[in-house]
């Protein structure tokens, strides 16, 4: 599995959800090759930068340079709950055909900030602390690749840090429970 992110402050911050999600990958023996491009720094909420996306050269070279099965950008909000703000959706709109005109599924990862249940995700105003990140990871290996990512050894949140044990098993398990969700629901293979 190729995946391009789009690596904004979302994916970056606090070791990021890339790492856990390639660790992921890795301990439970999936293929799996990632490319980053940064995207520009915009003045401006993460919501409005991803409208810009599909207007930088850089990111638009780079989802046209090789074969990806997944573009991943990521959102601390959705892109899609509030009036108004026709510019983001169609921003992410063009970005999706990009994508698509390239071969590949864009893959818009909107982390809440109790997308598991419970209020882990702030390690400042915007950014996901190593728990969430770590989650955040388990929970996209299990949406990429439709495995469950339980009884995985992977520990890792960034290059240098690892979460203690019972809090990885604890992501992994509500990945799995929310994976399951949306296969039961249908929205999921």
């Amino acid at each position: 599995m190729n995946i391009l992110a789009i690596a904004n402050s979302q994916i970056k911050a606090n070791g990021g959800s890339l790492v856990p999600l390639e660790g992921y990958a890795d301990s439970l023996g999936v293929s799996m090759v990632s490319s980053r491009v940064d995207a520009l720094p915009h003045a401006g909420k993460n919501r409005a930068n991803m409208a810009r996306y599909a207007d930088d050269p850089a990111i638009v070279r780079a989802i046209q340079a090789k074969r990806y099965d997944y573009v991943l950008v990521t959102s601390r909000n959705s892109v899609w709950d509030r009036e108004g703000e026709q510019e983001v959706f169609d921003g992410v709109a063009r970005l999706h055909d990009i994508v698509v005109d390239a071969g590949a599924e864009l893959a818009l990862w909107e982390a809440g900030k109790t997308e598991f249940g419970v209020n882990v995700w702030m390690a400042d105003k915007v950014h996901g602390a190593v728990l969430a990140q770590h989650a955040t990871g388990a929970l996209m290996f299990a949406f990429l690749t439709g495995r469950d990512p339980t009884g995985s050894a992977y520990r890792g949140s960034t290059q240098e840090t690892t979460v203690p044990a019972a809090q990885a098993i604890w992501a992994q398990h509500a990945a799995a429970r929310l994976l399951k969700a949306e296969r039961e629901s249908g929205f999921l293979p």
